[in-house]
């Protein structure tokens, strides 16, 4: 999988509750691919790239819900911007010095390059006990039976961001920009598109409890 298209990648901001701009993202590097993929050999498929898909175009979804949870934003959120101050990353792994080498430079160099922000790692089973602590006996099971670790993933990153925010990235994505540049001021939500105008779930930023990333909770629990 290639984590972040690195040829012609489309960055979507959601300002507010709906207006969307967008910008190329070379654009804001001027020329210099926004993230490139690192092959870590790990399993990096999801089963929300077409689900998501389906959420951004309908209009009716960037309407706020009724949340079935109570948003609570990280410790870290900057005063200036709407999304907490947090990188959420999810693996198997207990730790990120669990991780490849290559894995632990990257997510050390992104951190760095974005002074204030901290790293939110979530193992299969810290995944496990946020679930249990925070949602229904039905989402627990669900990720509790799924077999799939890129699945499991998709599981906790939704509920962990749709209840505290932050930013997300796939474990094979490697920022060319800092992280916290991909957002200003006013954005709610933020993703990107691919060169075949697929949304790429590899990036995301949202704050607590945004239509978009709390809808996408609600479809995992239709599949």
């Amino acid at each position: 999988m290639v984590a972040f298209n690195h040829v012609a990648a489309l960055l979507f901001l959601v300002h507010g509750f709906g207006s969307i701009t967008a910008t190329m993202a070379l654009a804001r590097t001027k020329g210099a691919p926004l993230a490139k993929e690192v092959d870590t050999s790990l399993d990096s498929s999801s089963l929300l790239q077409q689900q998501a898909s389906e959420v951004l175009e309908a209009p009716k979804l960037l309407q706020a819900p009724t949340l079935p949870l109570t948003p609570q934003a990280a410790d870290t959120q900057s005063p200036s911007s709407p999304i907490p101050q947090q990188l959420v990353m999810t693996a198997k792994q207990a730790s990120l010095e669990d991780m490849p080498q290559t894995v632990q430079d990257n997510v050390k160099h992104m951190l760095a390059e974005s002074p204030g922000v901290t790293l939110r790692w979530l193992s299969d089973a810290d995944c496990a006990t946020y679930i249990h602590d925070h949602y229904d006996d039905e989402l627990s099971k669900m990720f509790k039976a799924e077999g799939r670790g890129s699945f499991r993933g998709d599981i906790c990153r939704a509920a962990v961001l749709a209840r505290e925010g932050g930013f997300y990235l796939d474990l094979d994505v490697q920022m060319n920009v800092p992280i916290i540049d991909l957002v200003d001021d006013q954005t709610t939500f933020a993703s990107s598109f691919t060169e075949d105008h697929r949304v790429l779930n590899a990036v995301i930023a949202t704050r607590p409890g945004n239509p978009v990333i709390v809808e996408t909770l609600s479809q995992i629990r239709k599949w």
